[in-house]
């Protein structure tokens, strides 16, 4: 049986705006491929994803940001919710 409380990963982070945006993707790979744009987006160059894991119960919790010194994507937290 399959399970039933699969959700599909979403970001969520504060845009130039002030505003708080959540998007929602059908993957997790899609969502890691919009990340870049996300951060320009957003206002403090962090962004939260929450997903679930295969094979494992509850919701993981990630935060991204760009580390300045290499220009690139840093995961800087990730923990059970």
């Amino acid at each position: 049986m399959a399970n039933r409380f699969v959700y599909k990963p979403w970001a969520s982070y504060r845009n130039q705006y002030g505003e708080d945006v959540t998007r929602t993707f059908p993957t997790y790979a899609k969502l890691r491929g919009a990340m870049k744009a996300m951060m320009n987006d957003s206002v403090d160059n962090v962004v939260d994803v929450t997903r679930t894991r295969r094979g494992t119960w509850g919701q993981w919790f990630e935060r991204w940001a760009i580390n300045e010194a290499t220009n690139k994507l840093e995961k800087i937290k990730e923990t059970w919710l």
